[in-house]
């Protein structure tokens, strides 16, 4: 009954929000969709490429399935040189283009290296490119390490910014120049193609994980002149770390259908799940579609954790209560940058990475 609804209100027409839980058929009802509109082209839109590979199966012929950054590409291969588009800058790029030969002190003593100043710069691009505005400035510059960490540095978050913000654009100019040889990346031409205004062609589009958009797409796709249809699970966010944002309370909508079944799990789960999802909110009651799921146990733990630091905190008291931990493979590798930069400082050395030790001269600073 539900994808039914969904189904019904897409082809009423006008801009719909599916609101989904995790396992609720989110691409199956939106290829029901496509399939229940053949005489309508539509556009299937999402950022992860393993997903549009996986979806493009199914869809009918009249749905063109791409990434955002695929629609990206082919609109600015006419301008600039397929190397340059795939190769993502580097700090060494930044201080060769813009000649940084030293590093920058500042007023309250916070120190930093020409790596740190081309990081920053990187950094303050990244959050650029990802963002709806249309022209850089202090607000792009990312406040992290010593700046962030004690309130006595925070006055000083203007001049940093005033600082680093002009060499952000200067590099900008060079990336986007089309004679120039400095790489634009995949995030810059995406950039490039949302400050030309896009129009994609077709009578519908669909977003899918709706809940995981960087407001640059969110701003092309609000702008476009078809049907919008945005679909995700809100509690879901992943890609929020770089920058995306859940453009289901961003988009307008006409109409909203909700998802609630999941077919990955039973009521045992969903069950608990419901016990979290009330606590962000959540007022659409979750529903476990599976018979044959196990009991859920007591004896494994999963711990969630939003920093490097809180990781770190739970695995060595784990290990002192003697237990077996399993830490995903990329979290094991940026725990090592980690403990290498907090090796640094105890050195008395200062470092560029991790972004949370910008700044420090040593670990008793960071203390």
């Amino acid at each position: 009954p539900e994808q039914s609804a969904a189904i019904e209100l897409a082809k009423a027409g006008g801009n719909l929000k599916i609101e989904a839980y995790a396992g609720a058929a989110k691409t199956s009802t939106q290829k029901m969709i496509a399939h229940a509109m053949p005489d309508r082209d539509g556009v299937y839109l999402a950022f992860n490429s393993d997903i549009v590979k996986e979806a493009k199966g199914d869809f009918p012929i009249s749905v063109e399935c791409k990434t955002t950054h695929s629609f990206a590409m082919r609109s600015q291969r006419g301008f600039y040189s397929n190397e340059k588009m795939v190769t993502n800058p580097t700090s060494r790029d930044v201080i060769q283009v813009l000649d940084i030969r030293r590093g920058k002190s500042f007023e309250c003593g916070v120190e930093l290296t020409n790596y740190g100043i081309a990081n920053l710069v990187k950094r303050s691009l990244a959050r650029f490119c990802a963002s709806a505005r249309t022209e850089i400035s202090a607000s792009d510059v990312p406040m992290e390490g010593k700046f962030s960490a004690q309130a006595e540095y925070r006055d000083y978050r203007a001049q940093v910014g005033e600082f680093i913000a002009p060499l952000a654009q200067q590099f900008w100019d060079r990336m986007t120049d089309r004679k120039s040889v400095v790489p634009l990346g995949f995030d810059g031409y995406l950039k490039t193609w949302a400050l030309g205004n896009p129009q994609i062609d077709g009578d519908y589009l669909l977003l899918d994980e709706a809940q995981d958009t960087n407001p640059v797409v969110i701003d092309i796709v609000a702008k476009q002149k078809m049907q919008v249809i945005t679909v995700g699970d809100r509690y879901q966010q992943i890609y929020e770390w770089r920058g995306a944002v859940n453009a289901m309370t961003e988009i307008p909508a006409d109409n909203i259908a909700y998802l609630t079944t999941s077919f990955r799990y039973g009521q045992g789960i969903a069950d608990r799940a419901m016990e979290v999802l009330s606590l962000l909110g959540a007022e659409q009651k979750l529903i476990g579609f599976r018979t044959d799921e196990k009991p859920v146990g007591e004896g494994s733990h999963c711990v969630l954790a939003r920093t490097n630091g809180r990781v770190i905190a739970e695995l060595l008291a784990a290990l002192e209560e003697g237990q077996r931990v399993f830490v995903a493979e990329k979290t094991v590798k940026e725990l090592k940058h980690y403990v290498e930069g907090a090796q640094r400082l105890m050195d008395g050395r200062s470092t560029d990475f991790p972004v949370d030790f910008v700044g420090f001269k040593n670990w008793q600073e960071v203390e």
